[in-house]
């Protein structure tokens, strides 16, 4: 990872609200339960292929929502997504309106 996109992510990071290493991906556009499978999986060192046959779906299918998954993070990739979120607990918990 570039030293610039270091520096973004932590400012990144500093505008999103984050408790206690907890990453709530109803906060993110796009993701949804099953990304929260897939991440948990990823951080458990569980290999692609692994995930996509429990998943039911085919190992490009699950690349491609991986990029997307790591795009909307802004995390870049696999070794992004890990040295940011690999202490975090991830969950789906959609944020009620008042």
């Amino acid at each position: 990872m570039s030293l610039f996109a270091f520096f973004l992510r932590s400012y990144y990071l500093d505008t999103v609200y984050y408790e206690d290493k907890k990453l709530n991906l109803a906060l993110y556009q796009g993701l949804d339960e099953r990304d929260c499978q897939i991440l948990k999986s990823i951080q458990q060192g569980i290999k692609y292929f692994a995930i996509a046959k429990d998943l039911n779906i085919s190992l490009g299918h699950l690349k491609n929502r991986l990029h997307f998954i790591f795009q909307t993070l802004q995390c870049g990739d696999k070794q992004g997504f890990m040295s940011f979120f690999d202490d975090y607990d991830i969950f789906y918990e959609p944020v009620k309106n008042h």
